[in-house]
């Protein structure tokens, strides 16, 4: 039951329970979106007959970027924030379905007046549910989106006017078009918030349940998901690297949208340390969610390794102390048994090595997921760094 992970946020559980699937979250999303910036937008310049002191809705400055924003960035947000408590739900499933790791029984749809002993298990979805399960991430969440609007409003509505060729956007021409942005900006913010926070306390229960020797219970060295059964989680994480990837489009989208005006690739201290954080915490948002699953994973093919070398090194040396024996006819037979034995067991060893994977994550996902992150740098920065060359050769 994708609920039990949803924890105590009231608007997830709302939007979950009415919209259900992601595609629904992002149709509904570019419905009350576009609703809400073309309706602003004409009924702007409708009111001031088209003045051209702000930048109208159609206007190459804001247009492009608006559409970018509201009609494919916002709905990927509210796709996101319905599709996190059934996919990890459906991964935790998925690693118990393969038996790869340690699952006391059926998750546990917490609520409040469920005795706190009954709440802790080791089981992982019984981890992730009772963290989830308490009304503190909420709270954070609107609070840092409190703290969000008011930087917003402090840092970014007193720059607008300067990002858009010097005139302010249509939203902010009437207190209600700029309570309405304010009120988006807030219902998205928290998703996102949210949405961060969520995963946060999944990476924590997961490195808490992997910590444990215990929680794996096998690797399949062959399994068809190429991850010994992983493979679920290694999805998981490469979706949550997308979002970043998609925030990473946002700020290739903003960079160029002056292009579409006639003008230069917007580009200042505060967008060069937005391309830095991209290119550093894009990578970590797809190894943090799985790296205790791969140390879990390596610790339990090292196992493996350390079984089959112990007992090499006994048959070695016992082989040792029978040398000087060799020529008794038993003596011969049994070093020749421990030999083949030693043999036997060097193969395994090679096998093993080479066929357990420690990672939960396939190479064609990784190699994607690389591919993809790059993009947002190439259509951001090549154009920028296109216009530099040109104007350090006109000089």
């Amino acid at each position: 039951m994708s609920n039990a992970m949803c924890g105590k946020d009231p608007l997830l559980r709302f939007i979950t329970d009415k919209l259900r699937t992601p595609l629904r979250a992002a149709v509904w999303a570019i419905l009350i979106h576009g609703i809400a910036h073309f309706g602003a937008g004409l009924w702007v310049n409708y009111v001031t007959h088209g003045s051209t002191e702000i930048t109208g809705i159609f206007s190459p400055y804001g247009f492009w970027f608006g559409l970018f924003l509201w009609f494919f960035e916002v709905p990927t947000w509210w796709a996101y924030f319905v599709w996190q408590p059934s996919a990890i739900l459906r991964t935790i499933n998925s690693l118990g379905t393969n038996a790869v790791i340690f699952c006391a029984g059926e998750i546990q749809n917490t609520t409040s007046t469920t005795p706190k002993s009954a709440m802790k298990n080791s089981d992982l979805s019984s981890r992730v549910s009772s963290a989830l399960n308490t009304p503190l991430w909420s709270i954070m969440a609107f609070l840092a989106t409190v703290v969000v609007i008011l930087l917003y409003a402090v840092v970014i509505v007193p720059q607008e006017s300067a990002l858009l060729g010097g005139k302010p956007s249509f939203w902010f021409a009437d207190p209600r078009t700029h309570f309405l942005l304010l009120a988006l900006v807030s219902l998205n913010s928290y998703l996102f918030i949210g949405f961060i926070l969520r995963t946060f306390v999944i990476i924590i229960e997961f490195r808490a349940f992997f910590r444990n020797r215990n929680s794996i219970t096998a690797i399949p060295p062959l399994h068809p998901d190429g991850c010994g059964g992983f493979g679920a989680l290694g999805g998981f994480a490469a979706r949550v690297g997308l979002l970043a990837i998609i925030m990473g489009f946002w700020a290739a989208a903003f960079t160029l949208s002056p292009i579409l005006a006639g003008g230069y690739p917007r580009l200042s201290f505060v967008m060069v340390m937005l391309y830095v954080t991209y290119i550093v915490v894009t990578p970590l948002c797809l190894i943090t969610p799985i790296w205790s699953a791969h140390k879990a994973m390596q610790r339990f093919r090292d196992s493996k390794l350390s079984a089959i070398s112990y007992e090499l090194e006994e048959l070695v040396t016992s082989s040792m102390s029978r040398l000087g024996t060799m020529r008794r006819a038993p003596s011969v037979k049994t070093l020749q048994a421990n030999i083949d034995k030693m043999e036997y067991l060097r193969q395994m060893y090679q096998f093993v090595l080479s066929t357990t994977p420690i990672w939960p994550i396939s190479f064609p996902t990784i190699k994607r997921f690389g591919i993809t992150a790059t993009l947002p740098l190439v259509s951001g920065l090549l154009p920028l760094a296109i216009d530099v060359v040109r104007q350090l050769i006109s000089r």
